[in-house]
């Protein structure tokens, strides 16, 4: 994964915690999300920021993201959206987008017929 998207930051969570990688068929990923506690909170509770640690290796499909608060008191409803740097095509795993221009160029098409030849 190369980056998490905060959506919701959920309620009730009583301390910052850890991520973890339900599904998606990959190893290795670390997170780390953070609370607003005190004052300046619209909600107490609330996670207000996540961090990508590690990635992680070998996902073919997005995972889900678990929270788990330190003091093991979970809140609920917080919820991240992550990406992989992986994307596909026509039912083709490209690792590296960049590698795709060498297929896109202006006189390319997908049947390899050059256009306005």
């Amino acid at each position: 994964m190369t980056s998490l998207d905060l959506m919701s930051g959920g309620a009730d969570y009583s301390s910052d915690g850890s991520l973890t990688a339900v599904g998606g068929g990959g190893h290795g990923f670390v997170g780390a999300f953070t609370i607003c506690t005190g004052g300046y909170c619209q909600s107490s509770g609330t996670v207000t920021s996540v961090s990508l640690i590690s990635g992680g290796y070998d996902y073919t499909s997005a995972p889900t993201i678990a929270f788990t608060s330190a003091s093991g008191t979970n809140g609920t409803g917080a919820f991240v959206v992550p990406t992989t740097n992986s994307w596909s095509a026509s039912g083709y795993e490209f690792e590296h987008e960049e590698m795709l221009n060498l297929l896109s160029g202006p006189d390319w098409t997908p049947t390899g017929i050059p256009m306005g030849k």
